[in-house]
C-alpha cells in the first residue's frame, strides 16, 4: 500500500509543479506591451539600434521579468527574426532566434 500512495504523491506533486509552471509562462505573455521604439528610455533605443546593427525594426516589446523592465526589439536579420533584450538602463541582456521562440512555446504567427 505504501509503494501507491508514494507514486500517487509523487504523481500529484509532478502535475502541480508542471501546472504551476504552465501559469507562469501564460502570466509572463499577458505582461508583455508593444510599444513604438521612441517611447522606450533613450539608453533603451540605443542599445537597441547598436545591436540591430542597422537592421530595421519589427516591433519592440516592454515585459517585466523578476519585477524589472525588459525592453525586446525583434529585428529581421539574415532572414530570421531575432529578438534583442536588454535593461531599462540599456544593458545588453541576449539575442535569441524569434521564430524558435514562439515555436517552443507553442505559438502560432
Amino acid at each position: 500500500m505504501k509503494k501507491y500512495t508514494t507514486v500517487t504523491v509523487t504523481a500529484i506533486a509532478a502535475f502541480a509543479i508542471g501546472t504551476g509552471t504552465a501559469v507562469r509562462v501564460y502570466a509572463n505573455e499577458e505582461n508583455e506591451q508593444t510599444i513604438k521604439l521612441s517611447d522606450a528610455p533613450e539608453a533603451v533605443q540605443k542599445a537597441l539600434k547598436k545591436h540591430a546593427g542597422g537592421a530595421e525594426f519589427i516591433r519592440v516589446e516592454k515585459e517585466m521579468e523578476h519585477g524589472k523592465p525588459v525592453y525586446e526589439g525583434v529585428v529581421q536579420k539574415q532572414g530570421k527574426q531575432m529578438g534583442i533584450e536588454v535593461s531599462e538602463h540599456g544593458k545588453y541582456l541576449g539575442t535569441h532566434d524569434e521564430e524558435k521562440e514562439h515555436r517552443e512555446k507553442g505559438e502560432k504567427d
